[in-house]
């Protein structure tokens, strides 16, 4: 069988990891596996070209004679930035080809959603917005993000030590830490807030490690006099070397006003062994829980108040810290891994898919409301549903329930 992976270019985001994920799991499957980049090339290149990989910048013409040629069984699109143009003259360039698409975005996509034979939605709160925004019931399936899990493991004492005298860490501090995009939705000031409360009231000896932060939330935390406790790395390049972060970090904190729609970072974080405390997001992408596992693999946060408890929690009780380690290792490996998820989603073209409806009730992530505070959330993310003005104000009344301000700095 031949796959072609199409993707809109090959730099270091999650996206372009899925991709290649995907790709090279194609690959180890045995398939005749091969990937085009739309738009333009990027650091990727050098990995596919060490696995033997072949791959195409852009529709050329050397390249549309070769797919004319070659004729993939399956094109798997990976939703971000594909213009429908583009898309469509690949459907008619191969036509005999099943197209199904890992949807980024948990929304229709510009191309039309009926050359699709699948839409792969990342989560079980994926397929409810992508449901909501419009997308078919019986095209749409959870397949998530594939996750190489080999490539992160806790590091050795001796590296963490070692990261630790990089940066100037005293030897018992206890560390929170933050990696991400550098994006303003990806940040928020409660994690300074955090930062800040924590020193105050539950251990003065605790540092916060950021890696790829907003220049603006480290202007807010510097105008705190709170500069001498964070520990800001501009980037951290190869996986070798963000295991070694993620491993001296002893709790990953997650608060992101936009809420992550899989969340490379929670997973990466543990299989190093190091659990999370994120804050849950039903505004926006909310598979925080999903990805972690809330009682798993570290807690999921209704509130600014929980999620400080939660940490401190973790803080006390280093056992818990351990467990939720090494159980969030094992989920991430069960649930993610690269050459499972690809054969999923490859079995799921040979299968009826059935037409089913979303369960509000049944999201993991409104699970651990208690019953009354539960049923205002599900009738808030049911209205969502009904029409499109009600999204707005439906949005607004959660994060007043959350407590949760957007900080656009």
């Amino acid at each position: 069988m031949k796959i072609l992976t199409v993707v809109y270019d090959l730099d270091k985001g999650g996206t372009q990891r899925a991709a290649q994920n995907f790709c090279e799991a194609y690959q180890i499957l045995g398939f005749e596996s091969q990937l085009l980049a739309m738009q333009t090339g990027g650091p990727r290149e050098r990995e596919l070209q060490a696995l033997d990989i072949p791959y195409f910048i852009g529709l050329t013409k050397e390249f549309v004679e070769h797919i004319k040629t070659w004729q993939p069984d399956i094109v798997h699109l990976h939703s971000h930035s594909l213009a429908c143009d583009e898309v469509l003259a690949l459907k008619e360039y191969c036509p005999l080809a099943d197209f199904v698409e890992t949807n980024v975005f948990s929304e229709p996509s510009s191309y039309p959603e009926d050359i699709l034979k699948f839409s792969f939605q990342l989560s079980e709160w994926c397929r409810y917005l992508y449901l909501l925004r419009g997308g078919s019931k019986s095209k749409s399936v959870i397949v998530p993000n594939p996750v190489k899990t080999a490539q992160f493991k806790q590091a050795s004492q001796k590296e963490k030590n070692d990261f630790r005298n990089k940066y100037g860490i005293p030897e018992n501090a206890f560390i929170i830490g933050r990696i991400g995009q550098r994006h303003y939705g990806k940040w928020s000031h409660y994690l300074i807030q955090l930062l800040e409360r924590f020193l105050q009231e539950v251990n003065d000896q605790t540092y916060l490690v950021l890696v790829n932060a907003k220049e603006e939330l480290l202007t807010y935390a510097y105008a705190r006099n709170l500069g001498h406790r964070i520990i800001n790395i501009d980037a951290i390049a190869g996986d070798s070397e963000l295991s070694k972060c993620y491993s001296t970090i002893d709790v990953f904190v997650h608060i992101s006003s936009q809420g992550e729609s899989f969340g490379y970072a929670l997973a990466e974080s543990l299989l190093c062994e190091t659990p999370v405390v994120a804050l849950n997001t039903p505004w926006s992408d909310n598979s925080q829980v999903e990805t972690i596992g809330h009682g798993i693999g570290g807690f999921c946060a209704n509130s600014r108040e929980e999620l400080f408890q939660y940490t401190k929690t973790l803080f006390l009780d280093s056992a818990l810290r351990q467990r939720f380690g090494a159980q969030g290792r094992e989920k991430i490996i069960r649930d993610y891994d690269y050459i499972a998820v690809a054969k999923k989603g490859l079995q799921m073209l040979s299968e009826k898919q059935l037409n089913t409806e979303v369960n509000i009730n049944a999201l993991p992530a409104i699970q651990q409301f208690h019953s009354f505070r539960k049923s205002i959330v599900s009738g808030l993310l049911w209205a969502k549903f009904q029409h499109a003005k009600t999204q707005r104000i439906s949005n607004y009344l959660l994060r007043k329930i959350y407590r949760h301000e957007i900080f656009y700095s």
